[in-house]
């Protein structure tokens, strides 16, 4: 989070033009940086994430945005060079989903609206979202090989943060009492 006093409004747009990375060939200013930390807030508004979630969110982005903002970059572009495209029935789907969160498309488009977003953010941002996933999915996960020896060899050195003690799961126990409560009464705490 910035706080900018005492800037006219030409030093404002100079400090958003500032030049935070580039990535294969690709100049990201501080509004880039600005407008993806407001994107994932307006996706996460209008998906219904718990406040909590969302300010836990916003509060690694506050530390971690420029990683995740080059990461996300750099996805996208191995995307782009496989050529692949999410098809925009997908995209309308997942608005669709998400319109069906709330109790009508009024709703859907007020919350927007009161989070300074747009339908054309939100489609952009789970456009995004999908590429970044298939591309994992089939271009970083098939490659990635444990060796089960590494495996047990793991298991073996943490052994101690695998074991659980031992305990009874009761759901629950009937004792008749009859004409004698304190007796039932003694039982039920013996056990």
């Amino acid at each position: 989070a910035f706080l900018i006093i005492g800037f006219s409004p030409i030093q404002t747009y100079a400090l958003d033009d500032a030049i935070v990375a580039i990535v294969n060939d690709e100049v990201i200013t501080l509004k880039d940086l600005k407008d993806y930390v407001h994107a994932t807030y307006v996706s996460l508004k209008a998906e219904g994430v718990g406040d909590d979630e969302i300010r836990e969110i916003m509060k690694d982005l506050d530390i971690n945005g420029l990683n995740k903002l080059i990461e996300d970059k750099l996805i996208i572009s191995k995307a782009n060079e496989i050529g692949l495209e999410i098809r925009k029935k997908l995209v309308e789907e997942r608005v669709e989903g998400i319109k069906s969160g709330y109790g009508s498309e009024q709703e859907f488009m007020m919350a927007l609206i009161n989070n300074r977003g747009t339908i054309t953010e939100l489609k952009s941002k789970i456009e995004d979202q999908l590429k970044i996933k298939f591309t994992v999915e089939h271009e970083v996960k098939p490659k990635v090989f444990v060796n089960p020896q590494e495996i047990t060899d793991f298991y073996t050195k943490n052994i101690d943060n695998f074991k659980v003690q031992e305990r009874v799961n009761l759901d629950s126990i009937y004792i008749n009492y009859g004409d004698n409560k304190m007796n039932a009464q003694a039982k039920i705490n013996e056990a």
